[in-house]
């Protein structure tokens, strides 16, 4: 149960939710052209709200904040009862986008099974009776703060808007596809006039080279990116923990 000291009263609540749902009732009830879910959204993810730095069911502090407006019929009690499609303030990362993409194709290795139940078990309850594992992807997709999904060639998160312009794949792999194949009058003639076996073999060993090093190049674009992604997250999460401090120090 988490304290608060008002100059009116002594607040007592039984949870963060709780308490946020309290706030955003405040909110309501001293501006009535405040929104409900934007003060919900304001006070669990702006980095100015020490609760960005939480993990926190916002459907819960809905639920919870309609209660207090008397405009639900649920009891603080059923309120605070988690559901299967209950959205959370989580903030994914690249890796965690990737591994939610790839469970819903059915498209993890073995040892990823047990990072997946960790990673749901962190944002839902999946002890509920009702829950579902495909449908808690499904939810926990809606949660992303932009639309991606993985290619479909390299299987690499992308944005939604860039594979819809590719048909479904990402740029990189738009253009190998892009790349002209031989014609058969070009077929034909290469074997009418065969190289000497030197040449050939030569020719081929630097195609190999030539393939690897583009695969290489392709693997340290992707490293590049998730590196650039978790470094901007880094920064994120920095931020947020300052603000709490600050908001702890206040």
């Amino acid at each position: 149960m988490l304290f608060e000291d008002s100059s009116a009263q002594d607040l007592w609540f039984c949870n963060l939710e709780h308490m946020y749902a309290y706030k955003a009732y405040s909110d309501i009830l001293y501006n009535h052209n405040y929104n409900l879910w934007t003060r919900i959204k304001h006070y669990t993810e702006s980095t100015r709200s020490a609760g960005s730095a939480y993990n926190l069911n916002q459907t819960c502090i809905f639920r919870l904040a309609k209660v207090l407006l008397e405009e639900s019929d649920l009891t603080i009690t059923e309120a605070l009862e988690p559901q299967t499609n209950d959205r959370m303030n989580h903030e994914w990362s690249m890796n965690e986008m990737s591994l939610l993409l790839r469970a819903e194709r059915d498209l993890l290795y073995d040892d990823e099974e047990i990072t997946l139940q960790q990673t749901l078990a962190d944002s839902i309850d999946i002890s509920h009776p009702d829950f579902d594992r495909q449908m808690a992807i499904v939810n926990l997709k809606r949660s992303f703060i932009v639309a991606v999904d993985l290619c479909n060639e390299c299987l690499m998160v992308r944005h939604q808007e860039e594979l819809d312009r590719n048909q479904g794949t990402c740029n990189e792999c738009a253009l190998i596809e892009e790349t002209p194949e031989e014609s058969e009058e070009e077929k034909l003639e290469d074997l009418s006039e065969p190289e000497p076996p030197q040449i050939t073999e030569q020719n081929q060993k630097i195609q190999q080279l030539e393939d690897r090093v583009q695969k290489l190049e392709h693997l340290n674009r992707q490293l590049l990116q998730l590196l650039i992604n978790d470094s901007q997250h880094a920064n994120e999460q920095t931020q947020q923990l300052v603000s709490l401090a600050n908001d702890l120090n206040f």
